[in-house]
């Protein structure tokens, strides 16, 4: 599953993408901002992200955050490469949740990133990207995205690019909803979900570690 979570700065959105997040076993979080919980420490270039593959055991629970002091591009590429590599290294099918954080930071071009939104099963990859706006997300990516998860939205352009792959009662929500609250457009399905309550998601993400994480979608 592709999931896009698209609001303005402080809206939740890195929150909720985190909380889908730790519905899967075991997660990689690419965080350039430095603001998901990091219980095992955070992987700041290349060597440590091979070291934090290496010590990454099976559908154990664990976290491989990813938070570059410099050269975001070339930590991408390599977690990119180590994803795919834990994927296929077995012969027990693994899962994981891919969370990356402010896609517009890089450069999705990757051959290794573009395998994992094309190639990897939904059941082994859950990819979760957030953004801004929708523009800050490459079209080739919108294009396969299944679940958009919306926060207020009012700018005339963005919610003309909603209108693209939104049906328009969406893209009209999307204008009226208020703080925290999002709309989730299932493309899969052709379903909408107006979540107005994030008592069950939203907590500080200092303290996001504890989260329940019973899914909401």
């Amino acid at each position: 599953m592709i999931y896009l979570a698209l609001g303005r700065r402080e809206t939740g959105k890195t929150t909720l993408a985190y909380y889908l997040a730790k519905q899967l076993p075991t997660r990689v979080i690419f965080d350039p901002r430095g603001l998901v919980p990091a219980p095992r420490g955070r992987a700041r270039d290349v060597d440590g992200i091979d070291q934090a593959f290496d010590s990454l055991a099976g559908d154990s629970g664990a976290d491989v955050v990813i938070t570059p002091d410099r050269d975001l591009q070339a930590a991408f590429v390599r977690m990119s490469i180590e994803v795919r590599a834990w994927l296929l290294d077995e012969d027990t099918p693994r899962r994981l949740a891919l969370l990356v954080d402010e896609l517009r930071f890089v450069d999705t071009r990757a051959p290794e990133f573009d395998w994992l939104l094309r190639c990897a099963t939904r059941r082994a990859v859950c990819v979760i990207l957030t953004a801004h706006r929708p523009t800050d997300v490459p079209t080739d990516i919108r294009a396969i995205a299944d679940v958009w998860l919306i926060f207020r939205t009012t700018q005339e352009h963005d919610l003309r690019v909603l209108a693209e792959r939104c049906p328009a009662a969406v893209v009209d929500d999307a204008r009226r909803l208020t703080d925290r609250e999002f709309v989730a457009w299932d493309d899969t399905r052709g379903k909408a979900t107006t979540h107005r309550d994030p008592a069950r998601w939203f907590v500080p993400l200092r303290k996001a570690a504890d989260l329940d994480d019973r899914p909401i979608l």
